[in-house]
């Protein structure tokens, strides 16, 4: 699998996180090529089996000039890509010192959703998404405790569904094999059992063309 990834660090955060996944993925035999979004023509992006965004957040949207590349981007429907942000970790009130809930958090951090929209706005197909929280008061860092652990189970779910669609390409053809085989579009792949569902692995079902034929 070839997987080109985008980033828009400004503080360094990005960068970190992808050259993280890069040296993860490298491990496994995966091609990672890391670029700033400013690098590249948003318009021309080289081919890739995944397509992979990281975008710091700004008062709840993603940083100007990614939004921007994303509007631009051209890609053929279907194109699959993943998503995995630097955001500012919640701070609790000023005055009341309460966190804020997860339906105001929803309402405020936007990031991913914009993404989402724009990219699928496109006719992309999501994979996977997820975020790195960013501590302290300001933009700068550092990133959370444990954020390496974080970028390794964003890279076993998108090598889950990578292998979920793989199998459910060698079963096209045989309908017997395939009604009974599990469907690779479910929430829960890539998931332990038992675990809560991030409801990310949006993987369609059917041959999957962004894999490498073997």
């Amino acid at each position: 699998m070839h997987i080109e990834y985008f980033h828009a660090s400004k503080y360094g955060n990005g960068a970190m996180v992808a050259e993280e996944f890069k040296k993860q993925m490298v491990a496994k035999d995966i091609t990672v090529n890391v670029h700033h979004i400013r690098e590249v023509s948003p318009k021309e992006l080289p081919p890739a089996d995944l397509y992979l965004f990281s975008s710091p957040g700004r008062f709840g949207k993603p940083i100007g000039h990614m939004r921007r590349a994303l509007k631009k981007v051209r890609l053929p429907a279907g194109t699959k890509y993943a998503i995995l942000t630097t955001e500012a970790e919640p701070q609790p009130d000023k005055k009341t010192g309460r966190m804020p809930t997860e339906e105001e958090l929803a309402k405020r951090q936007r990031v991913i959703p914009i993404m989402n929209e724009i990219l699928q706005g496109r006719g992309l197909v999501k994979v996977a998404e997820d975020k790195i929280l960013v501590t302290g008061l300001g933009w700068k860092g550092p990133l959370e405790e444990g954020w390496q652990k974080k970028v390794e189970a964003f890279v076993v779910r998108i090598q889950a569904a990578a292998e979920a669609a793989a199998v459910r390409r060698a079963l096209v053809g045989h309908p017997r094999a395939v009604a009974a085989a599990p469907s690779v579009s479910s929430p829960d792949c890539g998931r332990q059992p038992g675990s809560p569902s991030t409801g990310d692995e949006t993987i369609p079902e059917g041959p999957a063309s962004w894999l490498p034929h073997p």
